[in-house]
């Protein structure tokens, strides 16, 4: 359960009708293992090292193809783990790393309510969402579901924000290399606000201003 702005919601994985395993498998993979060089593999304690070492087992023992195949949408995504014969070995060998990443996810939605800093907004196809930035520059995306009541907070992603700005300076390098923390905490919210102000983010609502 979280509380967000007085309302309470139960935290759930993806609604969308895939496996739970496969939603954990493909978030992880894609945002953990193959984007390791942001090192949201170090906030949840797995070296640079060891991320590498995990993928190329996936490889050797599954045949995974997954960084081949990844798609802009992350439902899309998903149908590949969805549809791979290893998906319950697969499981079983991350299953301890899944939990981490999944439970941290939660923790910073949770947790959100000590230092509010999330946005309502809706985009062209999906309304009443929800993402949160916590203070390592993770971006947690959530979707407010209603199939009955209560209503429910769907858990649909996390990741740290991707591209670097064409004009990084050598200065800015080098804060990114000292303090990836405080680096990935400023590319979130700068991604957010520009994605406000290019109209993707819809009828967006910024809480808490101050911690923006």
């Amino acid at each position: 359960m979280c509380l967000i702005d007085s309302k309470t919601y139960p935290i759930c994985l993806t609604m969308s009708g895939l496996p739970i395993a496969a939603w954990k498998i493909s978030h992880f993979v894609k945002h953990v293992l193959i984007e390791a060089d942001l090192k949201l593999c170090s906030v949840l304690g797995i070296s640079l090292e060891t991320a590498a070492y995990m993928f190329k087992t996936l490889q050797q023992e599954f045949d995974c193809s997954f960084h081949k195949q990844i798609k802009k949408n992350d439902e899309q995504t998903s149908l590949i783990c969805a549809r791979c014969f290893s998906l319950k070995e697969c499981e079983q060998k991350l299953a301890g790393s899944l939990e981490h990443y999944t439970e941290y996810l939660k923790n910073i939605v949770r947790n959100d309510h000590k230092k509010p800093r999330h946005i309502y907004y809706d985009l062209q196809d999906t309304k009443s969402n929800l993402a949160f930035v916590d203070d390592k520059g993770v971006i947690v995306v959530t979707r407010i579901q209603r199939p009955g009541r209560p209503a429910k907070l769907e858990l649909k992603s996390g990741y740290r924000p991707f591209n670097d700005p064409a004009n990084i300076n050598a200065l800015i390098q080098k804060l990114k290399e000292l303090y990836p923390d405080r680096y990935y905490l400023a590319r979130a919210k700068d991604v957010i606000r520009r994605r406000v102000k290019r109209g993707k983010y819809l009828r967006a609502k910024m809480i808490l201003e101050k911690n923006w």
